[in-house]
């Protein structure tokens, strides 16, 4: 028997976005470290999940997204859903619904502010500044071999082209941001 759980649940929280303080990706992160039976393989993964939520403009990647499953003696981190750009669809809020640091304006995020969030989860700023940078070439590379299968099958979509625009400013903006290093 398979049993997944929202972290709500765990973590004894009422809300899905973080307002102020919680709920936080920080306290995600540590119930990963807590409670996994693979926490450093989950760890990552949700480490990922963030960066990659930033990179492609998913501002309602929130609390209620994250699982744990519990199956055959083990506890591990959900597959993730509800990957989608929210930033191409018009009037909706642009704000992190899990900061990265103490910054929830994705368009603001700083190298301070991927340093602060790796001290919130106890992690190298290297490591998370190495795992953004990664994500960025690889979502690169695939961004443009998505899309032209995607128009191939389908033609041009103009939800499609500003999916496009916004993972390109998105990852120019965190090159410049990052650059130093």
């Amino acid at each position: 028997m398979v049993t997944y759980v929202k972290w709500q649940q765990p973590l004894g929280l009422k809300e899905k976005y973080q307002r102020r303080e919680t709920p936080n990706f920080a306290q995600c992160y540590h119930l990963i470290i807590e409670h996994s039976s693979s926490p450093l393989i989950d760890a990552e993964q949700l480490v990922k999940w963030q960066i990659f939520n930033l990179i492609v403009g998913n501002s309602d990647a929130h609390i209620k997204n994250i699982s744990f499953i519990y199956h055959e003696h083990e506890t591990r981190l959900a597959p993730f859903y509800d990957l989608v750009c929210t930033r191409a669809i018009e009037h909706l809020d642009d704000t992190l619904a899990l900061s990265i640091g103490n910054q929830n304006n994705p368009n603001q995020i700083t190298e301070k502010n991927f340093s602060e969030w790796a001290e919130q989860c106890h992690i190298r700023p290297k490591r998370i500044i190495h795992m953004v940078h990664q994500m960025l070439s690889e979502l690169e590379e695939k961004r443009a071999i998505v899309r032209s299968t995607l128009e191939e099958k389908h033609g041009e979509q103009p939800a499609l082209q500003r999916v496009d625009r916004i993972i390109k400013q998105q990852t120019k903006r965190l090159r410049k941001n990052l650059s130093s290093l």
